[in-house]
């Protein structure tokens, strides 16, 4: 490993199609966060049984099981840019479901698969991309650098959203004594918004490069 290879990973920033996966990482990895934050109490508000909610949200882990068996294949076929554009519509298309009213409840709990979407091909796409984007020197400290992207920015962002659209979007009834709850269609809808905001970026702006002239995969 070279000297300094983790401020030397930091030099990946000065590749346009770096730069351009991690700014749409800290658009989609907030919203990630708030998933697991409010579904289970949006579940709940829309009829789901208690004893139910913990079995619907499995389906997302089912989910990234099976993304990640044809992983592979989806990127020889379509492409690392698609693929990841793939996984952030995922995200706004999840949103877009749960903010929606009057959809049948199997609709909601089925949108749960699309975790493995989101997981698969965002994520895990990302990871293999940094892998072969960095020089072999620096590949671990590359690595280490997105997933500080990853797992320390996103849930600190993700917290952060979620408490400032949990303010925005929670109404009191006008009757004394009314409890007050949270707009989740409103909620939502701004979540879904950021997933088609870092899915437009992606399809406009990403252009995988490579350490050689081969093509990425």
């Amino acid at each position: 490993m070279a000297p300094l290879a983790f401020l030397k990973a930091f030099g990946l920033f000065r590749k346009p199609s770096f730069a351009v996966l991690m700014g749409a990482g800290l658009l989609l990895l907030p919203i990630h966060q708030v998933y697991f934050m409010q579904t289970g109490t949006f579940l709940s508000s829309v009829g789901v049984r208690d004893s139910d909610i913990l079995p619907a949200m499995s389906l997302g882990q089912i989910g990234e099981i099976f993304m990640m068996l044809i992983l592979g294949t989806m990127l020889k076929r379509l492409g690392l840019k698609w693929v990841v554009v793939i996984g952030a519509m995922a995200y706004c298309l999840r949103y877009l479901i749960f903010a929606t009213p009057g959809l049948p409840l199997e609709v909601i709990v089925a949108s749960q698969a699309l975790h493995g979407v989101c997981f698969a091909c965002f994520l895990a796409a990302s990871y293999i991309y940094v892998d072969h984007l960095a020089e072999a020197d620096i590949r671990h400290s590359a690595q280490q650098v997105f997933g500080l992207v990853i797992g320390g920015a996103g849930p600190i962002l993700g917290g952060w959203l979620n408490g400032r659209l949990a303010r925005w979007f929670t109404t009191t009834g006008a009757e004394p004594g009314a409890v007050a709850a949270l707009d989740y269609t409103g909620f939502w809808y701004v979540l879904a918004g950021i997933g088609l905001v870092a899915a437009i970026g992606l399809a406009l702006l990403f252009r995988p490069e490579t350490r050689t002239a081969e093509k990425p995969t």
